[in-house]
């Protein structure tokens, strides 16, 4: 499933990009903060599971969020951080659950860094699906 933020129609734009130009800043990360990826990644996932009742993003809670609270088990969200230097330092203190999810991170199970993780999707999917 792709997820995407979907901006209201006068917003002007439809990205991080086109935030920090039409409001003339830096990416919060730029602060120390983590507010763009919340807004550009964490909430559009969690619109896509849970639903969202109004606004550009309004849609029905998906069918796995509603199988899994009727069954009272717990969905855990795999996140891509490797094992290089930067994805280890960013994964040190973030919580292994919130109140809706739990995390797991396999590139850092399996022990891959970056290098590893270019190697498999060139053998399995060929060069031009590496960016």
């Amino acid at each position: 499933m792709r997820c995407r933020k979907e901006t209201l129609p006068g917003t002007g734009y439809s990205d991080l990009y086109g935030n920090c130009i039409a409001n003339e800043t830096l990416p919060s990360l730029a602060f120390g903060l983590k507010s763009c990826s919340i807004k550009w990644k964490q909430k559009p996932q969690d619109h896509a599971i849970k639903g969202a009742r109004s606004g550009p993003n309004a849609a029905p809670p998906h069918p796995v969020w509603t199988e899994a609270q009727r069954r009272g088990v717990r969905i855990v969200k795999l996140i891509g951080y490797d094992c290089g230097r930067a994805d280890l330092r960013r994964s040190r203190n973030l919580p292994e659950a919130v109140a809706d999810f739990d995390y797991a991170y396999p590139l850092q199970i399996l022990g891959w860094n970056r290098t590893d993780c270019v190697r498999a999707i060139t053998d399995a999917l060929g060069v031009d699906m590496v960016r």
